[in-house]
């Protein structure tokens, strides 16, 4: 009886996750669950990228005078994930994220786009959208890689989780 109680509660525990009608384990999933800092990006910028284990993300970023969010989902497969933002219900600056990059050659000739028909938004404040953009994680650095081209093809993004100090550790 006991032998058999021990192997339930291992294969409870050890059971893999169903994610977009894959089996995969927990483990793949848990290292990407976390809220992750930009690496080569520093002060006056800031952004955070939080990956729930419900297959949901927001993203927001900060610098100087401008700033943005995006909310979606996310999905597993082959070891990366894919983020999708979801429809932004408020009127706002809309952007596409990591691939909207104005160079002062094209500044001029830049149309903003919004997230709503004939809405004039208020203020800089963006929501960025996210298309099937894909992260992978490589020696504990969550890696954008880009999904289409871009206007800054040697941007990418780096993120690294954010460590939470105890009051023991500070």
């Amino acid at each position: 009886m006991r032998t058999l109680i021990t192997i339930c509660l291992i294969a409870a525990f050890s059971s893999p996750t169903i994610v977009a009608g894959q089996s995969v384990s927990k483990t793949k999933i848990n290292k990407f669950i976390g809220t992750w800092k930009p690496v080569d990006r520093g002060i006056p910028f800031s952004a955070s990228l939080e990956i729930r284990r419900d297959n949901t993300y927001s993203y927001w970023y900060g610098a100087c005078m401008s700033g943005g969010n995006s909310k979606g989902t996310w999905t597993y497969r082959d070891g990366e994930i894919i983020l999708n933002s979801q429809d932004c219900d408020k009127c706002m600056h809309l952007s596409n994220f990591a691939s909207d990059c104005i160079s002062r050659d094209s500044a001029r000739n830049y149309k903003r786009r919004v997230t709503q028909n004939n809405c004039i938004p208020k203020g800089s404040f963006q929501y960025l959208h996210f298309e099937n953009e894909t992260f992978g994680i490589i020696n504990k650095t969550l890696i954008h890689e880009p999904s289409k081209e871009k206007l800054c093809p040697k941007f990418q993004l780096k993120f690294i989780r954010k460590r939470i100090l105890t009051i023991a550790q500070r």
